[in-house]
């Protein structure tokens, strides 16, 4: 697995003013210009404070607006789905419908537990590969990627 954080915001202050400004626009009749205007002229401790009023109230929407961006790959399909269905972000992940993996090297996961015993971690690589083998016989009698892909196990690799 590899994880990269592409973009974020890059300092405190940018943190706190976009909040606030998420905040404001809720509260204020001021335009965003004019808002943004305002933020740069109102103390530190004076967003915090709103920030904080506003979080107290239940008003979390406001923190939505708060954004990184990671770079996942390596990740088993059973790991992504666990992720995107928890609804705290916006996903987009590696389409199983539209990559034909045939002509791919075939990456999966190897859960720690059956690594740990050499039988069953025999048995596990065999699988996987009998499941690939089944996409591309698939693949090849003219089934579309989007159909094989049922094949495929929640061990295969992604990325989001």
């Amino acid at each position: 697995m590899e994880v990269i954080l592409f973009d974020r915001i890059h300092n405190a202050i940018e943190l706190i003013d976009r909040i606030y400004i998420s905040a404001r626009t809720c509260y204020s009749p001021l335009n965003h210009t004019q808002l943004c205007i305002e933020a740069e002229q109102t103390s530190y401790e004076d967003k915090l404070d709103l920030i904080k009023k506003v979080l107290k109230s239940g008003h979390h929407s406001v923190l939505e607006h708060v954004s990184f961006t990671y770079l996942i790959s390596g990740i088993s399909r059973s790991c992504s789905h666990q992720l995107v269905r928890n609804r705290i972000a916006s996903y987009s992940q590696a389409s199983q419908r539209y990559i034909n993996f045939s002509d791919k090297s075939f990456d999966f996961v190897t859960p720690p537990e059956i690594n740990k015993d050499s039988e069953l971690l025999k048995e596990y690589i065999d699988f996987m590969n009998l499941c690939k083998e089944k996409y591309d016989k698939f693949v090849k009698a003219g089934i579309k990627a989007e159909d094989a892909r049922f094949v495929l196990p929640n061990a295969a690799c992604t990325n989001i």
